[in-house]
């Protein structure tokens, strides 16, 4: 009789289409057919208890991350600007793909620490970014870990009294949440999924 979890399996077998979903096929055309973006939509919850994960994620998907653009349509804010390079609007893609300073941070990203993970080059493009990597999500938990502390680092720092990105301060945070996720699997006996997946990375920190 208490708690809404019936009430969610009936919303969920609905199958209601998310009208996220169509603003993303309509303004971006991503490449991904209905049996995927059920995927996408599920991801975040699926694959982490972290609720900044899920919530930051969620946010992004059904596209109402406060970003400036978004607060300026609401008439919250009087400048719909990038907080970093002050030059372009504020959308979800400008903040965690297109903006300069973004891109910076995230090339040397890749370069410094995670050269060592197959198809490096690919972590930081539009889609892992905005999507996530939903297919094989144990194979890639390592991947999507790196991007959302990327992205939450990035959103964070829009809230400083100068909003500024630092990559060192971004480096460490990486690095102290993968010794956790070291420990964790360690102490889990999960050997092989460590040295699979996890060990390769966190020798390079």
């Amino acid at each position: 009789m208490k708690g809404c979890k019936d009430m969610f399996n009936v919303l969920i077998n609905l199958k209601i289409q998310v009208s996220a979903k169509l603003k993303w096929i309509e303004e971006n055309d991503p490449p991904y057919e209905e049996t995927e973006w059920h995927k996408i939509f599920e991801l975040p919850f699926k694959i982490t208890r972290d609720s900044k994960r899920q919530w930051l994620q969620f946010q992004t998907l059904h596209t109402i991350l406060p970003t400036n653009y978004y607060l300026y349509k609401l008439k919250l804010i009087e400048s719909l600007n990038c907080s970093f390079c002050r030059k372009h609007p504020e959308t979800i893609d400008h903040l965690f793909v297109e903006c300069y300073e973004v891109k910076k941070t995230t090339d040397g990203c890749r370069r410094s620490i995670f050269k060592t993970i197959q198809d490096s080059h690919n972590i930081f493009d539009r889609y892992n970014i905005l999507f996530e990597k939903y297919e094989d999500c144990k194979k890639n938990r390592v991947q999507n870990l790196l991007i959302f502390l990327t992205k939450h680092y990035i959103f964070t720092c829009r809230f400083k009294t100068v909003p500024t990105i630092i990559f060192m301060d971004l480096i460490e945070k990486i690095k102290s949440r993968f010794l956790i996720e070291k420990y964790l699997l360690l102490r889990n006996c999960k050997f092989d999924e460590y040295e699979n997946h996890w060990q390769h990375v966190i020798d390079s920190l």
